[in-house]
């Protein structure tokens, strides 16, 4: 009866190694996709710094560029009539300086330049977001083990023939690394496989051997290592530890150095920005230009800002994920000394991450909500200049029409005085030239 039992817990034990095993596989190659997409998130999120900064370059060139024009033309209509000075209700604005209406001049051009300023800060970002794109590896891995997907297969089985020598390859990316290990710990569960069906073949233990076996054991949860080792699979198990500790904890400490760095550059870039915009705040009652090629302008910000905000949201979902995933595989290993402080909860500190996300893309949300207002007032602005320009081609017409009355009435009469003129002398004439009659005649 006894030995029964003592090789019923030899299955179980198995059992939970397998079970176990077959986690830490999942979170592998859980972990190996969200590296791959965080790679891609990343440099899309990167590239929307450009984009913005790029949007805002224009935007503000479109407005300096059209203004510049309107002072010419306002200057040369000045030259050609100085009597002029009722100026466009949209365009009273000089380049230099505009009239708040209390007294108060704003410099347009230091508005502008505030805004240059902003677009800086937003290729700076972009410059510092290459190093994190070198970090991750973008399509190294991807280019690699497509095109060779049996080279490593290879490495591994003709590794286990080596005697006296390192069995895991040397693994140049995080990703590789990682696709190692995904590779070693099925291995691993092929081989506990193996040893689950021989033991079912072995004679029953007896109770000493049970005993025994029982007091090696520490945890409920045992430990893979040790199941491995008294089976003989330990091999596996050994390369698996060697690739975590010199490999994945050392790089992985690399990438959360490159990502802490660069989301610290990024709060010294934004809070540039917030500073700049700070100061210039009460400038924007300047109004803004709204002809078709600066609703487009302003079109282009509110996409490209709906796609920062969606970029970053995606980034940030893949940080966490990429994280947790391999949090939960190096956390069903023993705990390696390499990791620091063991007692940190990651998943607390990921969550937090995720929490200040929200806040992050409801105010990004909440500035494109903005720029969606300014152009539906732009469009408004547009439509009602177009009515303007209507009425004023209307009262020019008008007034040309009347012009021409003027004209052809004064040319009218001018004519008429003349030959009124031309007819009393005549008629004078003929008076003077009528015959006399005698006196006497007239009795």
């Amino acid at each position: 009866m006894g030995n029964s039992t003592s090789h019923m817990d030899h299955i179980d034990e198995i059992n939970n190694a397998l079970s176990l095993c077959e986690e830490r596989k999942q979170c592998l190659k859980l972990a190996l996709k969200r590296r791959s997409k965080l790679a891609d998130a990343q440099w899309n999120y990167n590239l929307c710094h450009q984009d913005v900064a790029d949007t805002i370059k224009w935007f503000v060139q479109e407005q300096r560029e059209t203004r510049q024009d309107y002072r010419v033309d306002q200057a040369e209509d000045n030259d050609e009539d100085r009597e002029a000075s009722m100026p466009s209700p949209t365009f009273d604005v000089n380049i230099e300086n505009f009239d708040q209406g209390d007294g108060q001049t704003i410099r347009i051009s230091e508005f502008f330049k505030a805004l240059k300023d902003v677009e800086k800060q937003f290729r700076n970002a972009y410059e510092s977001g290459k190093e994190v794109s070198t970090k991750l590896e973008k399509n190294l891995v991807e280019n690699k083990f497509a095109s060779q997907p049996l080279k490593l297969i290879r490495s591994l089985t003709r590794s286990r023939s080596r005697v006296g020598c390192s069995t895991f390859v040397e693994s140049e990316t995080m990703g590789s690394t990682v696709a190692e290990l995904s590779r070693w710990e099925e291995k691993l569960y092929e081989q506990l496989k193996t040893k689950k069906a021989e033991t079912r073949r072995l004679p029953h233990e007896d109770s000493e051997s049970k005993n025994q076996r029982h007091s090696q054991g520490s945890e409920k949860l045992l430990n893979v290592d040790f199941i491995v080792a008294e089976k003989g699979a330990d091999n596996s198990s050994n390369e698996i530890t060697k690739l975590r500790d010199q490999q994945l904890l050392p790089k992985l400490a690399e990438q959360l150095d490159g990502l802490m760095r660069n989301w610290k550059e990024m709060s010294e870039f934004h809070e540039t920005q917030r500073k700049i915009m700070s100061q210039v705040k009460e400038s924007p009652n300047c109004p803004l230009l709204c002809d078709q090629v600066h609703q487009k302008a302003t079109e282009t910000l509110k996409a490209q800002l709906h796609n920062w905000c969606a970029c970053f949201a995606s980034y940030i979902s893949l940080q966490t994920a990429y994280i947790k995933y391999l949090y939960c595989w190096i956390s069903k290993n023993n705990p390696p000394k390499l990791l620091g402080d063991n007692n940190g909860d990651w998943l607390a500190c990921l969550k937090n991450l995720k929490t200040k996300t929200k806040v992050v893309t409801s105010e990004m949300k909440k500035f494109r909500k903005h720029v969606v207002a300014l152009l539906a007032q732009q469009r408004k602005e547009h439509d009602q200049k177009m009515k303007v320009n209507k009425l004023e081609n209307r009262v020019k017409h008008r007034e040309q029409m009347i012009s021409q009355y003027e004209s052809s009435e004064a040319g009218m009469t001018s004519h008429d005085e003349k030959f009124s003129s031309n007819a009393t002398e005549i008629y004078t004439q003929l008076i003077k030239y009528l015959p006399k009659i005698p006196m006497d005649t007239q009795r």
